[in-house]
Formats: C-alpha cells, structure tokens, sequence
C-alpha cells in the first residue's frame, strides 16, 4: 500500500511539473528558447532527466537539441571516445527504439541501457552508461509533431517511472508540438505582413506608373486618394489634394456647381449612375484640361455606395485633333491597326451585324474580322455576356435615340472562352435622309484596369477601416520634432486628441502617472542600447481626472548609423482587465475561505448544523449580513436558519398562491437576482428596508429541497461574482446534505436488511402455511408500510377460504370485508395484465386514486384509508400498491397488496427494491409451505398403510424429511444469496464512493494552511473522519461475510506452506499488547494441500474472535499436528468460553450471541474448511476458554 502511495505522490508531482513547464513555454516563439526552458526546467527538477532530439530534413537521422544530463559527465565522455556529441547523429535506419518512435508516432518505454545500446557501438555504449550512471532505469519516448510530422523525440526519465507516467510525458510532448506550432504560425504572420507592405508599396506603384488619373473620391466629393499622374496634371503634390473637395478646388467655377450636384445626386441613388463623362479640370496655372472619365461607384459591404473611383484620360489635345483624323483616312487607317482594341462599324440589329471591324478584332475577341462581318462565323452579340446584354442594348439604344455618343463597359467571352472587361464607346451615323443608318465606335480591353480598381478599392478600404476603426491608439514618435501620428482612438483611451498630441511635444510626460513615470522614461534607453521591442504597462491621467492602464508595445526605428530616431507603437487600453484582475483576486480570496467553510459544512454532525454552517458562511466569509437558509417542506418554503433578521420570517407556499422571490427561485429552479426589489413585481417585502436580495435554488438529483436568500439594505448590493460564490455555497450545501440523506438511506436500508435476514429465519422456522404469511406480512410491515394483505391463491387465482387472507394492521372485520368482495380470479387476471402495464414500477403495480379510471375500477372493493391527506406528503390515502407472488417459473401463488406508507410518499422503484426482494421470497416460501402441506397430507395417508407396509412407510417418511429439510435449507440458502446479491449491489457501490470521498478530503486537508488545519482538529474532523472509516470498513465485512457464505465454493489447491499461512494471518491483525500469541507451527511443517487466501480468511476469524473473546488479556495458541493424512490445528484461547447450550448453533449462519454481528463469520469457516474436505470441531468450557480444531487432508508431503 505505501509503495502505491508513494508512486501515485511521484505521478502527481510530476503531472504538476508538466503542467507548470507548459506555462512556462507557452508563449515563447523561438524554438531554440523553447528547447532550452524545457531542458533548463528539467535539469533544476534534480529528479527527471530530458533529452530532445530532432529529425534531419531527410528524416533520416536524429540530433540532439538539448539534455539536462551532467555536462561534465558527457565532456568527459567526448574524450575517452573522441566524439563531438552536439554533431552525433542517430542513424534511424540502424536504430530499433528511435524508429519506432519517428515512424509509428507512438509512445514507448524502454531501459535507459538500452537506448543507450541503441544509440552509440558496444563499447562506447558501455562507456556511457558508466560515465552517466545509468542503471537499468526506464525512460518514455514520445514524438513531437510540426507540420503534420513527427519532427523530433522527447525522452524523460524518472527515479521512479511506470507506465502512468506516459500519458503525462505524451502530454507535454503535445504542448512542445504545439508551442512549435505557434512558432510556425508567428513567423508566417510575419511574412504575410511584410508581403501585404510589399503589396501596398505595388499598388502605389502600379497608380503612379498607369497613363491615366486614377482619382478616388468619398459620396461628398472629398478626394480620397489621387495618384502621381494625377497630381502633376493638376499640378499639386498628392497631400495638397487629398482631403479637398474635388468640384471646388479643380472644376471651373462656371460648370462646378452643376457637375457636383450631378455626382451628388449619383452617390445618394437619385440618379442614374454615369460610367463615362467629360468635363475640364483646373490646374494651379488656371488652365483648363478636358478629362473624359470612367467612373464605377466603390460599394460597402451592404452595398451602399460609399465613394467613386474613375480614371481619367486627358483628352484636351484629342478633342482638338478630332477634325484632324477624321480628315486623313489613311491617318486612321494606321491609327486602327495600332490602336488596342477594334474599331468597327455596325447595324443596330440585335446582333449588332458588323460591317466593318478593325484588325485588332483578333487580339481582342480570338476571332478574325472575317469571323465577325456580317456575322459570318458568329456575332459579336454572342460574345456579349448574358448578364450584361439587357444592360449594354438599352443604354446604346436609349443613346442613339438622342444622338448621342454612349460609353459602356461590359463582359465578353473571347474564342478561348476567357472572360474580358472592355470598354465601348460609339455614336450613330446618321443617313443622308437623316435616319439612323449605322452605328460606329471603339472597343478596348480594360480587364487590367479592372483588376486595378477592385485591389484598390480593397487597399483602400482596408486603410480606411484600419485608421478609422483601430481601437488600440497607434502612434508614431519623432524624438526631435515629437508625434508626427497619433491615431483617433487616443481620444477614447486617454482622453487626449491627436491634434493635442502634435502641438505638446512634452505631452506623454505631463499625463503619465507619477509612480511610472520612471518606467516611460526608460523605454527610450531600452530601445536603443538592446535594439529590441519594449513591452511595457504604463498607468496614465486620463483628461477626465481618472487613471488609465494601457498595455504599450514600442518599437525602434533606426537611421542609417543605427541611432534611434524614432519609435513608433501600439498602446492598448486594458484598464477594465486590470480591474477585472483586482475583482478576480478578491473573488479567489472569498473563494478559498467559501471552500475553508465547504469543508467544514460537509463535516457537519447533522442536516441542521448543515443549515447554521451555511448561513454562517455567508456572513463571515462572504460578509453579508442578511442571510436565512430556507427549505421545503410539504410544498412551502419554511426557515430553516436565519441571521440579521431581528424578527421570524413566515413561510410561504409553493402552488402559486403567493408571489417572492424565493419562491420564484424554488418553481423555477433558476437564481433570481434583482437589483432593485422596489421595481419588481414578484417581490413581497419580508423585512423593511431591504433594497435588493438574491436567491440560489439548492437541489440534489434534479430536486429543489430549498433556498439560500441573500438581501441588502443597498440597490445593486450583488453582482454576477455573488452569484457564482453563492451558487457554489449552495452545492457544498446541497452536497452535505445528500450525504446525510444517503448515511441516513443507508443505515435504514441496513435496519431493513437486517430485519429481512431476521424475518426469513422466523419464516423458515414454521411449515404451517398461514403462520409462515402471517411472519411475511408483519415482516413487509416492519419495513414502512402500515396495513399488509397477503392472499393466497390457487391456479385460477381463486381464494379457496377467509383462512387464506392473511392481514396486518387490519382488523378482523376488515378482512372479512375483504374476503367477501374480493373480485374473481378473472379480474385480477386482468389487473396484473397488459391492460395495466402502464402501472407497473418493478413487480409492483402503483395505481392513484387522481386517476378517475382507477377509481371506477376499484371503488368497491377496497378498504378506506385511515389516514387524512395532511398526515401524507405525495400519497393519497387512496392510492394502490399490490403485487402478484410470483414463483421462478412464473407460476401466481398469492397476491401482497400494501397501503399507508410511514413516510406518506408515492412508491419509486428504489424505495420498492426491498419489497422487490421480499416478494421473490414470499413466493418460495408460500409455495414451499404448500409442499410441504401437500407432504404431511402425504405422510397421514402413509400412515393409514402403517401395520400393512411399515418397512415402506418407515423408508417413504425418511425420504420425505430429508425432502423437507433440503427444501427449508434451500430456502434459507436462496433468502441468503438473494440478501447478498442486493448488499453487494446497493451497498458496495456507496461504500466505493465514501471511501473515495473520505480519500479526497484527507488529501484536501494536506494542503490546507496551519491556521486552518488547527480549527478542524478543534472541531474533531479528524476524529469524525476516522470513525467513518472504521464504519465502512466494518460494512466491507459484512457484506464479504454474506458473498462468501452464499456464492458457490471453488477452491484453488496448491501446495502450501502452513506456516507461512498463519504467519501471514497473524500479521495482518491487530492483537492487543494485554494478549500473548504463541505459534507453535514449525518453520520446516509438511507442506499442505489448500488454497491460501480461503485458509488465511478461516485463520483471521478464529484469531479474531479469540480476541474477542479475551477482553481482559490471555494467552493466544496456535498448534499443529500430523496423524496418517491428516494435518490437525489447533486454536486455543484462554478467554470467557462457550455455554454448552450455543456449541451446536455455533456454525449455523445467522446465530451470533455478539451485541455486534451477523452471525456468519463461524458458518463461513465451516464453508470454507467443507470445501477442502476437511472438518471444523469447537471444545469449550465457560470460564477457561475454547479450543477449534480443524482437520485437513495433507496431500502429498513436501519438506521444506
């Protein structure tokens, strides 16, 4: 037992040292670091050796990465040898144990020889393990995993390792992998941050490098952004620009009205939107440039039209070159043929019929103009895509109406069925009669473009959401000019503007709190002596006089020497964590002494020290001063315990009669907590001057059996965290509670056993068959029921006379009622049928009176209750409970039909499990009784043969008694093994969780403080805790004493030392010092043939009551001898003896003259000794002691 002990405190302490080196690592992104805390923390254990190996990239081989062992004992070891052992690879090709790890990526124990064998050639490996002092220890190998693979093995070893300690060492393997995992993840952060710069840095680029104006403007016309080509067409730089209204800074005055209510009336939705318009610019030289634009609106993600991107082309020279080209047809010619796009001329068909298509059809649409003239192979409408077709038709026609040029921009799908943006734009031409003849214009590629637009509408409203909806204040500080950015959300945190910012250099020292400002101030040489990040916590003088915590990250920004010039950083207000920390640090503290009081309640001496104890908790460790313990009791809620009332607060009932806030907590089974009780309308003032009050429903196993109220004279005394303290104050509570129920259920259900076994050896000790019910009624009364019918049957279920109902706690009139109305067999045929299965619980059938077709059924035939409803809780007097007698092959015998329960509550299925026994036993006996009725009616009629056929009469009567005496001893074997089923079943697994329970708070009381300690041992825990565990350990006893006596005998024969055996036997009990035991079994006795652990349980009892038996002091001895095959031993005592009258009960089961006892232990020594084919013979005179013999066959002998 204390090697046990001793291993699990070993597994303990080192789950414990797991857990804290995974703290410790969590967090660190750098491998090295982590391999290196890991190693460090193992070599300060001075218990547990470490070694971390890594695969190579060909996973091939292993290299160490870091040991705990000695350094002093390897370098030594690299210079017997000659080997580097930081280069040392293991070839996992040779290795055994190694490969086994990395490529099963399973876990494994191995000797620390053996890895060493495994790692290095013979002699080095003897070497080593010399030099490191191994000596057959084991060790565990587990992998760790990165990137989906087994990237390495961790090894630890122990002065006390076993295969628990796997899953712990599998454990911190899975914390190694995944602090590894982190590590990845951090540095895959970092390279998308740095690509997402680059990206940005492109975008710029691909802006300033485009031909054209590309301007973003916000739904007011504010510009947004501009790019370079922009800038110099105006002539300004890009920050000059930006943030400008665009139609009032660089549209003509004469036309900016107008243009910007157009776009105004655009962004809002009152107007249709214009891809394409041309108007002329202003520049700082005041002069004009015409820009034709290709606009698109920018959408939030709700769709709503947010800003406009457009491009602009400057078109001032093209405008006064239009006359030109149309004059050169050559010119155009040429123009056409290097222009990229197509230039063509159509009819306005729905298959805009082409009559003419320029050469660069082909590098546009995949198809020759051929393909496309007069829709030879295709027409060009075909390309159009489907979703776009509707739109481009009536903006073209609606165009063409108004003589007007149009501009579009669609999707068309080339000959390879690749998707393209183009931009058209067109006019008609007009007949000479002045009709619409044909359509002309120019389609270009503008998928690049488009691709543009929709990365910089992304960067832009990534931008514009980072700046503007930061809620950490990002900053940027010059250490020459001071804050050249501060981030809107310094407004929010400190109470300070940007604009504050940038106008007081000095501004960070004049708001810093006092006690850190010394902090502030080292940040700066920090920087810049360890050219790393700082990480600081910084407390501030918020604008609005209060005191601001904010977690600050600093980081350096160099010039081209290395000085520090600028820092640039994120500050983080976690004032609310910091405040969350100091409520959660006084909440931990009134935790541990609610947990200080938990113990002490679930030591309470009864229910109602449970009710005192709680209350006090609240006041005392909670520091509430109105408090009361209320509980329910027949469906009202009375006070259990109360303090700081000053008068007594009434009950209150449950069925919805009366509002309060207790009695919502009970109905509902939820915690009620309000605020302010004089704004709520389930609130009924108990006591004055209350102002809010909490109440916690207590429950055990879905059952509210009360309430904790908490009131204060304060609106908003309680928060969520007294919630949770009270809430858990109600579980110990609650706790306690039901194992003061359960030692009460378990003591009673003990009585009614012992009651059972009693009631059995009284029922079996009669053959008349109504005597033997009569004891079986008295017996079920005994258990809690105060009126008992029992009715035996024939095969028709018939009552064959008034004899055969046997009543208790009925009177003789009552029964005579009964017999007289008692429904035919037919009906209770059918009362025990299908028809009334949903009754059933068990073998009993519960029927309510509440249930309107009960009452029909039964109005007549049953006999009134004298109980009222008040003396009952749940149970009508009116209710039902019968059950047939059934015998094992299903045969009905009798009918048990119970009523008025001492406890006034409805039968469940365990209240019922006693009965359930009982019933069975009901059933053999009345059918055993009846045998044996049917076996003297036999044995009258013999005897009318007596003078004719004595010789046969003599030999039938023989047969029929020890017929009659197998029959009772059978009984009384199958009351005993049904008794020791439902111990073994209800009891051990209750004695299993009370000596769990008990283990738990020895542990608990381990780790409790001095203080605490002392005011248990004043209060006796200890003391209580002992008795409880010499109780259980009694009831183990017992219920061994019952399973042994009843369960079939199979001894295990080997050839056994006799000695050996008693020794063994002896020391294992306690002998008191007033006793002298001497063993006189020699050391060399012939070797026996038994089974050991069946022999030493026949030792322990006859020394054990020997004992008992001495409680003055005596003499204890024990002898052995050897006569022919037999091996006798002796066991005497000198104690107070035996009255002659009890020697030849003495090995009965059940017969005990102990004021403590079942009466087994003796009648399961003769059990036990039968088996072996040996005997048991007790000599005894009162006065001077008693002397048990036992015989054994010796076997063949074997010396020792």
């Amino acid at each position: 037992m204390e090697t046990v002990e001793k291993s699990q405190q070993h597994l303990i302490e080192f789950m414990h040292f797991v857990d804290d080196l995974s703290v410790k690592i969590h967090g660190v992104l750098d491998e090295s670091e982590i391999y290196r805390i890991v190693g460090e923390a193992f070599a300060q254990s001075q218990k547990y050796n470490v070694a971390i190996l890594l695969t190579t990239e060909d996973k091939t081989k292993l290299k160490v990465a870091e040991t705990s062992i000695d350094l002093k004992n390897l370098g030594r070891l690299e210079k017997l040898v000659g080997l580097r052992l930081k280069d040392y690879t293991i070839d996992l090709g040779r290795s055994q144990i190694f490969s086994r790890v990395v490529r099963e990526g399973k876990t494994f124990t191995a000797k620390d020889t053996d890895i060493v064998k495994d790692i290095f050639p013979g002699p080095i490996a003897f070497l080593a393990s010399k030099l490191m002092g191994l000596g057959g220890k084991s060790a565990v190998l587990t992998p760790f995993h990165r990137r989906e693979g087994v990237t390495g093995v961790l090894a630890v070893s122990t002065p006390a390792l076993e295969e628990s300690f796997m899953p712990a060492v599998s454990n911190l393997s899975k914390h190694i992998s995944a602090s590894l995992k982190l590590v990845d993840e951090h540095a895959k952060l970092k390279r998308v941050e740095e690509e997402l710069r680059l990206e940005r840095d492109r975008v710029r680029q691909y802006l300033d490098m485009a031909g054209v104006v590309i301007l973003v403007l916000d739904k007011t016309g504010k510009v947004q952004n501009i790019n370079k080509r922009g800038s110099d067409l105006v002539g300004q730089a890009i920050e000059e620009i930006v943030g400008k209204n665009w139609f009032d800074s660089f549209v003509p005055p004469r036309i900016s009205e107008s243009v910007k209510t157009t776009y105004l009336s655009m962004v809002s939705g009152k107007s249709e939107f214009l891809t394409y318009s041309e108007n002329p610019i202003v520049t700082r030289t005041g002069e004009e440039k015409m820009i034709a634009w290709s606009s698109t609106p920018l959408r939030d993600a709700g769709g709503q039209i947010i800003g406009v991107l457009s491009s602009g082309n400057d078109i001032t020279d093209r405008k006064k070159a239009e006359d030109s080209l149309r004059e050169s047809q050559r010119s155009l010619s040429t123009l056409m043929s290097n222009l990229s796009g197509m230039i063509y001329r159509c009819r306005s068909d729905q298959y805009w019929t082409m009559e003419f298509v320029s050469e660069g059809c082909l590098e546009l649409t995949g198809y020759s103009p051929s393909d496309l003239i007069h829709n030879n192979k295709i027409a060009y409408s075909q390309l159009v895509h489907s979703e776009d077709k509707a739109r481009v038709w009536s903006a073209v026609q609606e165009a063409l109406k108004l003589s007007k040029p149009f501009q579009v921009e669609y999707r068309i799908f080339t000959a390879t069925r690749e998707l393209k943006w183009v931009w058209e734009q067109g006019r008609s031409v007009p007949s000479a009669e002045g009709r619409l003849s044909m359509v002309e214009g120019f389609i270009t590629d503008i998928t690049e473009r488009k691709q543009m637009e929709e990365e910089l509408r992304k960067s832009e409203e990534s931008f514009r959401k980072l700046a503007e909806n930061a809620s950490d204040m990002i900053f940027l500080f010059d250490l020459n000019k001071g804050y050249e950015y501060v981030s809107p959300a310094s407004t929010k945190i400190i109470g300070y503007t940007p604009e504050e910012y940038y106008e007081d250099k000095n501004l960070t020292y004049k708001i810093v709190h006092p006690d850190d400002a010394q902090k502030l101030a080292s940040i700066t040489d920090q920087l810049s002596k360890q050219k790393t990040p700082a990480h600081a916590e910084i407390r501030w003088r918020h604008k609005n006089g209060g005191i601001v915590w904010t977690e600050q990250i600093s980081i350096p920004i160099y010039d081209e020497k290395g000085n520090l010039v600028a820092i640039e950083g994120i500050a983080r207000d976690i004032t609310e964590r910091k405040q969350t920390e100091r409520e959660q640090r006084v909440f931990e503290d009134r935790l541990s002494a609610l947990n200080f009081f938990g113990i002490t309640i679930n030591a309470a001496r009864s229910v109602q020290e449970v009710y005192e104890l709680t209350v006090e908790a609240i006041e005392k460790a909670l520091g509430f001063e109105h408090a009361v313990f209320m509980v329910v009791e027949r469906d009202r809620l009375k006070v259990a315990y109360q303090k700081g009332y000053s008068g007594t607060i009434a009950s209150l009932p449950l069925d919805g009669s009366m509002r309060g806030l207790t009695v919502k907590a009970a109905t509902t089974r939820r915690t009620v907590l309000v605020h302010d009780v004089w704004k709520d309308k389930d609130y009924v003032e108990g006591v004055p001057g209350m102002r809010s009050e909490l109440a916690v429903p207590i429950e055990i196993e879905g059952r509210v059996i009360g309430v904790l109220d908490v009131q204060s004279k304060k609106v908003g005394a309680f928060d969520e965290r007294d919630v949770k303290l009270i809430q858990i104050l109600a579980s110990h509570a609650a706790i306690a509670i039901s194992n003061k129920e359960r030692q009460a259920e378990i003591e009673k259900r003990s009585a009614q056993l012992s009651s059972l076994m009693m009631s059995s050896a009284e029922m079996i000790r009669t053959t008349d068959l109504h005597q033997r019910i009569k004891k079986i009624a008295e017996a079920i009364r005994g258990l809690g029921w105060r009126r008992v019918v029992i009715s035996v049957r024939n095969e028709d279920l018939e009552i064959a006379s008034p004899d055969d109902i046997v009543a208790a706690g009925l009177t003789e009139e009552e029964r005579i009622f009964l017999w007289k109305n008692s429904p035919p067999g037919r009906v209770w045929r059918e009362r025990i049928g299908p028809e009334y299965r949903r009754f059933k619980i068990g073998s009993f059938y519960y029927l309510p009176w509440s249930d309107p077709w009960v009452r029909e059924k039964f109005s007549e035939s049953t006999v009134a209750s004298r109980l009222s409803a008040e003396e009952t809780v749940d149970w009508d007097p009116q209710d039902l409970l019968y059950a047939p007698l059934t015998t094992a092959d299903g045969r009905v015998v009798g009918i048990l039909s119970v009523d008025d329960p001492v406890d006034g509550k409805r039968p469940t299925k365990e209240s019922l499990a006693p009965l359930e026994l009982f019933i069975h036993q009901a059933a053999v006996a009345i059918e055993n009784a009846v045998l044996i009725q049917q076996l003297n009616n036999a044995r009258n009629q013999i005897r009318e043969y007596a003078e004719q056929l004595e010789q046969k009469v003599e030999q039938r009567t023989q047969e029929l008694l020890e017929a009659q005496s197998r029959l009772i001893k059978s009984e009384r074997l199958a009351a005993i093994g049904e008794i020791a089923a439902m111990v073994g079943h209800d009891l051990r697994n209750p004695l299993q969780v009370i000596v769990y329970t008990l283990y738990l708070t020895n542990e608990m009381l381990k780790k409790i403080s001095p203080e605490a300690m002392k005011s248990l041992e004043e209060s006796h825990v200890d003391e209580l805790l002992a008795r409880i565990g010499e109780q259980v350990n009694y009831m183990d006893k017992i219920i061994s004493d019952l399973q042994d006596y009843s369960k079939p005998l199979k001894p295990i024969l080997v050839s056994t030392s006799l000695s050996k055996v008693i020794d063994n036997t002896l020391s294992s009990v306690t002998v008191p010092s007033n006793i002298k035991v001497a063993n006189l079994v020699p050391k060399d006795f012939p070797q026996v043939v038994m089974d050991a652990s069946m022999m030493r349980r026949v030792f322990s009892n006859l020394i054990t009551n020997a004992i008992q038996a001495m409680p003055d002091g005596g003499v204890l001895e024990i002898s052995s001898t050897i006569d022919d095959d037999t091996v006798t031993v002796n066991v005497k005592d000198t104690g107070i003896g035996i009255p002659k009258e009890n020697l030849e009960k003495l090995f009965q089961p059940l017969f005990t003259t102990k004021s403590k006892g079942q009466g087994l232990g003796l009648a399961v020594c003769k059990r036990l000794v039968e088996a072996h084919g040996g005997t048991i013979e007790v000599d005894s005179v009162v006065g001077k002691g008693s002397t048990f013999t036992i015989k054994l066959p010796l076997g063949k002998l074997k010396y020792s």
